[in-house]
């Protein structure tokens, strides 16, 4: 896989995925327009005990079963047809620990019974994940993208007529369950078709190869789930579910400018893979470039989305959410740190170091329950998102340096500065014109953080050719 396709099958994914998130978001505040605070904090609880079961049964099947695959391509069909059974029977197996979960909650009847529905929807939740690396994998990812996209819409269009006719919770887990399972069939089909026949049977050699090589990508995803999720369980336990849904509207804000994370891990694995194959070296000037844009993006995005957001949740979710504008602002601070987290997640991985990603992963939860245990009883959500932007932060480091330890040099200080001293200038600009309003502040952020980047170059030559081949355009006349 080429630059030229990696970038093809990101574009495919980012596309569906904003789409995706958009559709989401729309679902999201019609349901806080129709149901109670406690009834948005109930489906953001069983939600959350959906993905957290998928992440129990990911055991980084899906990354191993696309990195073997990658480096052994006469074997790629045996690794599919054993990653798709072995995801099955633990996404089962983490179903069934969902409802002795449940079980064990002191819900009433309702929420129970809508808490066993979700953990249900792990399983196609679940094996969709799967579906998409491989789709990423063959080159195919403009398929799934189309398949999220048609199935994300129906989804949004069942769920708005179920709370539209006086339907709560278990009604939205019904039409989250269809959706889902569609998708699931879907992209299932489409990956098998590309398979011929006869299909060899699953050994398990095969299988056992790709638990030992997914096992410290699968700990990080449910470190990972833990860190995100647990703050959910811990602000309904200490501050009601009312306090979830004021959490659950924030949080909607940084995952739509965190739309670039997922569509990028699934679409450079394979091809990070291949180089590093192909010439180890090449490995760390990709890392490089990519520190140096996701912070060219993130921080400045984490400025503007700070300003925005008050606007952006009163003209969406009202008066009745103004407490969850600050819990917003916070959250989106963590927007840089988490972009370039993630990426480095998938460099080890590329690498075959992927036993180091469990370490940054345990930093981070052990800060962020720990700040939780501190922060949520005093201050609620406002403290899960506290918690959570210094996590992130402790991750990056140790992350940083691991990367410099056991994996590859690289600066990281020349990586960051020019964002930083861009991001700096937004920061100056808009304390300068508070009073103007944010439309201005926003102007001014714009044009004073682009100015500085195009004043500081921040890409070199090289790279800025590199870009030019991604996007299929021409080199300008002259260029070496």
């Amino acid at each position: 896989m080429g630059v030229r396709t990696a970038f093809q099958q990101l574009s495919y994914f980012t596309s569906s995925l904003i789409v995706a998130r958009a559709l989401g978001f729309v679902q999201l505040v019609i349901l806080a327009r129709c149901l109670s605070r406690r009834e948005l904090g109930e489906y953001a609880i069983c939600f959350t005990l959906a993905v957290m079961l998928r992440a129990f049964s990911a055991l980084g099947i899906a990354a191993a079963t696309v990195r073997e695959s990658a480096r052994t391509s006469d074997r790629a069909t045996d690794f599919i047809l054993a990653g798709i059974p072995l995801r099955a029977v633990v996404s089962l197996v983490a179903m069934c620990v969902g409802f002795g979960i449940v079980a064990l909650l002191p819900w009433r009847p309702e929420l129970r019974r809508a808490g066993i529905l979700f953990s249900i929807i792990s399983v196609p939740l679940a094996l969709t994940n799967l579906n998409e690396y491989l789709l990423a994998f063959q080159e195919r990812a403009k398929i799934a993208a189309t398949c999220l996209i048609v199935t994300t819409a129906v989804r949004v269009v069942l769920v708005s007529a179920a709370v539209l006719l006086g339907l709560r919770v278990f009604a939205v887990g019904v039409c989250i369950l269809l959706t889902t399972t569609a998708l699931w069939v879907a992209t299932s089909y489409f990956i098998l078709k590309e398979i011929r026949r006869p299909w060899p049977r699953p050994s398990l050699a095969t299988c056992l190869r790709i638990l030992a090589v997914g096992w410290p990508i699968g700990l990080v995803v449910i470190l990972s789930v833990f860190y995100h999720r647990l703050d959910v369980v811990m602000v309904s336990g200490f501050s009601g579910n009312a306090e979830v849904a004021l959490y659950s509207a924030a949080f909607s804000l940084l995952n739509i400018l965190a739309v670039l994370q997922q569509p990028i891990n699934k679409a450079a694995l394979p091809f990070l893979t291949n180089e590093h194959a192909r010439d180890p070296s090449s490995l760390a000037g990709a890392h490089h470039t990519a520190v140096k844009v996701f912070a060219c993006i993130g921080f400045p995005l984490a400025v503007l989305g700070v300003l925005l957001s008050p606007v952006a949740l009163d003209l969406i979710y009202g008066a009745k959410y103004w407490a969850s504008i600050l819990i917003a602002q916070v959250l989106i601070v963590s927007l840089p740190f988490r972009y370039m987290w993630y990426f480095t997640h998938t460099v080890f991985t590329a690498s075959g170091k992927q036993n180091f990603n469990p370490i940054p992963m345990a930093t981070g939860a052990v800060v962020n329950w720990g700040l939780n245990l501190v922060f949520i009883p005093r201050y609620g959500a406002l403290g899960a998102a506290v918690a959570v932007v210094a996590s992130f932060g402790a991750m990056l480091c140790v992350a940083a340096y691991l990367t410099e330890k056991c994996l590859h040099r690289m600066s990281w200080l020349d990586a960051l500065w020019k964002p930083l001293a861009a991001t700096a200038v937004m920061v100056g600009g808009v304390m300068l014109f508070q009073d103007y309003g944010e439309i201005v502040q926003t102007a001014v952020a714009l044009v004073s953080g682009g100015g500085t980047l195009l004043l500081l170059r921040p890409f070199t030559r090289n790279e800025i050719n590199l870009f030019r081949k991604a996007l299929g355009l021409k080199r300008p006349a002259g260029s070496s």
